[in-house]
């Protein structure tokens, strides 16, 4: 057997992963960029060019404090190249509204097939003491209604 061969493939894949692993912490895809999920009250999230997808896991909990009510909210993600952040989110009337906005990887993109950790966001509302109903979207379309206690 040829150690030198050997050892030459071996380094080769080492290096082959080694590179993957830095474009994804760069924030890339292959050589293509994909920015970061925001997380402010208003904002752009990943790429407009992706393919629209609705996140299968959203889950919701919620505290009341002294001024308001905080809605906390965890996103599962299939994969690193489906994004997910805070589009916006106001309170009108008795009802909470969270828009979330969710993008998948352009065609043609490949992904590293691994469980990100998921999108989490903390909003507050404040709002008096009373009986709510939280609508969260996700691209426009409605994903859960909840009702908000105390």
């Amino acid at each position: 057997m040829d150690y030198k061969a050997v050892f030459a493939v071996a380094l080769t894949l080492t290096l082959a992963v080694v590179a993957l692993s830095a474009a994804y912490i760069a924030g890339s895809s292959l050589g293509e960029k994909t920015p970061l999920p925001s997380s402010g009250n208003k904002g752009k999230t990943g790429d407009e060019k992706g393919a629209a997808w609705v996140p299968s896991g959203i889950a919701v909990s919620y505290v009341w404090l002294q001024n308001g009510v905080r809605i906390d909210l965890t996103v599962s993600r299939p994969d690193p190249c489906h994004n997910v952040g805070l589009k916006e989110y106001k309170a009108i009337g008795k009802r909470l509204y969270i828009e979330l906005a969710a993008t998948g990887p352009r065609p043609g993109t490949y992904c590293i097939q691994v469980v990100p950790p998921p999108f989490t966001a903390s909003v507050f509302f404040p709002v008096e003491r009373g009986v709510y109903t939280l609508i969260i979207t996700v691209n426009g379309k409605p994903v859960r209604t909840i009702t908000v206690t105390p």
